[in-house]
């Protein structure tokens, strides 16, 4: 099902499978009607201007929206009935949640096990929201 999306994301360079695997589990197939609204934010004064045109197996994304994590300043629409794959970028922000520091390196561990390999563990601490201290306590009391 998600072949074209694997041949099309490895066309931006060489993944690992487990990176793969991360993307695809969370796309959603949907299908889109005709002047179906994909992105809804935006300004609608009746004056739209195409900024862009699209065709099969291009990505459609409202970059500055994605980058800043802010709702979309433009309108992307449908115009004619397409079957896609949306993906959500969920902001994993550990530092203000109300997990505990083990449910935040859990977390970690599950979502994103390659950063504790390749980060400082004061990098891991910091982006946990957590002192060093309590991220060598955690990781113990997990190890033990």
């Amino acid at each position: 099902m998600f072949d074209s999306v694997i041949a099309s994301i490895k066309g931006f360079g060489n993944f690992p499978e487990e990176d793969l695997v991360a993307i695809t589990s969370r796309l959603q197939p949907i299908t889109l009607r005709k002047d179906a609204l994909l992105i809804r934010e935006g300004q609608d004064d009746g004056n739209d201007v195409t900024l862009n045109l699209y065709v099969e197996n291009d990505w459609v994304m409202e970059y500055k929206s994605l980058i800043r994590q802010q709702p979309a300043e433009t309108i992307i629409q449908a115009t004619e009935q397409r079957r896609i794959f949306e993906i959500t970028v969920q902001n994993q922000d550990y530092q203000n949640t109300r997990l505990s520091p083990e449910e935040k390196y859990e977390r970690l561990l599950a979502t994103r096990p390659r950063l504790i390999q390749q980060f400082p563990l004061k990098y891991i601490a910091s982006y946990l929201g957590i002192t060093p201290e309590t991220l060598s306590r955690v990781r113990r009391r997990i190890i033990s």
